[in-house]
């Protein structure tokens, strides 16, 4: 069951972002961000060229900036971010983000006001990607790194900061910055709920599938699962042709073990009798509890002779792993014939089952 939504993807598109979901998701919103980026550096510049006299710390923060962004572009689109939980590598952009605003902010303060707010959103943003323990770290974070922004802009140029207003502006970031990262990790743990819910609810369905089409006994697929695969494998039979052949299995006087040991017994020949299935039947073949201490046994592109030889060797494979000494089993090998309904088929089986009790039992008859 996927969540994921149909990419609209185009051979650029592609080339630019991937044709995974994850992937394509992460540089999304690192693309996003970068515009947001462009935005502030031609805030900057604009300052500059108007006269503020700051040219080489625009040309530092936009070099950084420059950088981090094709950093992060390239861990990202060439896969190297997939080694991490967070593959979108939110925390290190985060971090890069504040950075940068808050270095901005120590020269740039006057015609910058705006920047300190923009850290906002960053810790908003986190949100959708980080812990909410990292969301609340974020917060403090900002209102650290802000705090020693301030002072370094009352220290680079008083007049345009005075030490009140520096005060009053670390003040805004102790209280707004902490409430912010507060409900960004709100966002964070509701996000991780309902990720846990919906991984919840994928086990509990994979739970009820498996109790609908397996034997809870013996691991086995049950006879629902057999009749719903037998259905499948005569349509692709119809298509592509081949041949399809069945063995109804019956373990020998099971119900005076049952009835002599107790269930705990015949419930333990059952388990034992699956796994010598399991380890000697090819994975195509299905192998499936038909009922009781019945069996069925079908194999794909098989032969009778085939069917036989397999059923000999479960024989031979229960014989020397089995958990009683006076169980064995007795089968009848049917082939699906052209045309044929599958009940008919199975009911030839049934009766070949019949015949390999009334000669003695611990044998296999083939179907007239």
């Amino acid at each position: 069951m996927s969540s994921q939504p149909p990419l609209t993807t185009t051979p650029r598109l592609s080339l630019i972002l991937g044709t995974e979901y994850r992937q394509r998701l992460a540089l999304q919103m690192m693309l996003s961000a970068a515009v947001i980026y462009g935005l502030c550096l031609l805030q900057l510049w604009y300052a500059v060229l108007t006269g503020l006299p700051v040219r080489g710390a625009a040309v530092l923060i936009t070099i950084i900036d420059v950088i981090g962004q094709i950093v992060f572009y390239v861990a990202i689109r060439s896969g190297f971010s997939r080694r991490f939980a967070d593959q979108s590598i939110s925390l290190p952009q985060m971090a890069l983000a504040i950075l940068s605003l808050a270095y901005s902010f120590i020269f740039f303060a006057p015609q910058s006001v705006g920047l300190p707010m923009l850290s906002a959103l960053v810790i908003q943003y986190g949100g959708f990607r980080l812990t909410p323990r990292q969301c609340h770290a974020v917060g403090w974070m900002t209102v650290l790194v802000f705090g020693i922004a301030s002072v370094c802009a009352n220290w680079y140029d008083p007049r345009h900061l005075p030490v009140g207003q520096a005060a009053t502006d670390f003040f805004f970031f102790l209280i707004t910055m902490p409430m912010i990262g507060f409900v960004a990790a709100s966002l964070s743990t509701l996000r991780l709920k309902r990720r846990q819910e919906r991984a919840e609810l994928r086990d509990a369905l994979a739970r009820v599938q498996q109790l609908a089409t397996r034997d809870d006994l013996t691991g086995q697929p049950n006879r629902r699962y057999a009749l719903e695969w037998l259905g499948r494998e005569l349509g692709r039979r119809e298509r592509r042709g081949g041949r399809l052949c069945f063995a109804l299995i019956d373990l020998d006087h099971f119900k005076s073990i049952n009835d002599t040991y107790g269930h705990d017994v015949g419930d333990e020949v059952l388990r034992s009798f699956a796994r010598a299935a399991d380890a000697v039947l090819r994975a195509e073949s299905l192998f499936a509890r038909w009922g009781g201490e019945e069996f069925l046994l079908i194999m794909p592109d098989a032969t009778v002779a085939e069917v036989t030889m397999a059923v000999e060797r479960l024989r031979a494979e229960f014989t020397r792993s089995r958990t009683h000494p006076a169980v064995m089993f007795s089968a009848g090998i049917s082939d699906h014939r052209s045309g044929e309904a599958i009940e008919a088929t199975l009911r030839r089986a049934d009766q070949a089952l019949y015949q390999a009790k009334n000669q003695g039992r611990n044998r296999s008859v083939l179907a007239a």
